[in-house]
């Protein structure tokens, strides 16, 4: 583990007032912490209620869900799960995460969203012709990443929602969950799911020092999506379907291609 001789200044959460003390157990947590570069963020998400980003050499994020704050057992165990790179989380951050996200679900039934109507896939969807289909149409003068089917955890292991993933390194790719490969998901939110990746495709293809991956330019690029609020408000109309889902197997990729030469961003 590194310790860093100067680290820096610890980040407030998002959701405190600047001009107020951080909840005690956030400061608890932080001061358990001692020795690493730790910011950390409370959030209302209810797709990740837990995530870990950078590392210990660079700095950590710590974003965490407002309900955990509830769980003092789950807290206890989180030092020991960031130290571990987020790996192995104890029973009580098990239990703590199972409880939060069946109380948002619980409110989520006694609050229902209205879902804007769209049309179902009705059978296994062709990942490959969407895939390609919304790189021509939004994407030509940028290079194809390959994209592969990734696992379908059970719903033992699911702690969060990932319907796919940008990976940049070693080399460009695309993973999607089989999750949206089910015949009542919305064909518009899958493709919508496909351009979500690559507009993160076109970030890594122009970068900007110091973006992060849901930056202003990418929020931007993201919104022009045709009935991006909708998509959003469906996706949250069926999450705890999404949670319900039964699980599957390993996928093996599902095609590659030969990139392009041209590198440019959406709408230039």
């Amino acid at each position: 583990m590194s310790i860093f001789s100067r680290p820096r200044p610890l980040a407030r959460p998002v959701d405190q007032p600047k001009d107020k003390r951080l909840d005690p157990r956030v400061a608890e947590l932080v001061e358990q912490l001692k020795g690493l570069v730790v910011s950390v963020r409370l959030n209302d998400n209810d797709r990740t209620l837990l995530s870990l980003r950078g590392s210990h050499r660079e700095g950590i994020r710590l974003s965490l869900h407002h309900g955990l704050l509830a769980h003092p057992k789950a807290l206890a165990e989180l030092p020991a799960w960031i130290r571990g790179h987020g790996r192995k989380p104890g029973p009580a951050l098990k239990e703590a995460i199972d409880s939060v996200f069946s109380a948002l679900a619980s409110h989520r039934r006694s609050d229902p969203v209205l879902a804007p109507h769209f049309e179902s896939l009705g059978g296994p969807v062709d990942l490959l012709g969407l895939y390609l289909s919304i790189h021509a149409q939004w994407f030509p003068k940028l290079s194809c990443p390959p994209i592969a089917w990734g696992r379908h955890l059970s719903l033992k292991r699911r702690r969060h929602i990932r319907f796919a993933a940008y990976h940049r390194r070693p080399a460009a790719r695309i993973v999607v969950s089989r999750l949206l490969d089910q015949p009542w998901v919305a064909r518009e939110f899958v493709a919508y799911v496909l351009y979500h990746e690559l507009c993160h495709h076109a970030q890594a293809c122009d970068p900007v020092r110091g973006e992060t991956p849901h930056s202003a330019r990418f929020k931007a690029w993201e919104a022009r999506y045709p009935r991006f609020g909708e998509l959003l408000a469906w996706e949250k109309a069926h999450l705890d379907r999404f949670l319900a889902a039964p699980s599957g197997g390993e996928q093996t990729a599902a095609a590659e291609f030969s990139p392009t030469t041209a590198h440019r961003p959406p709408g230039q």
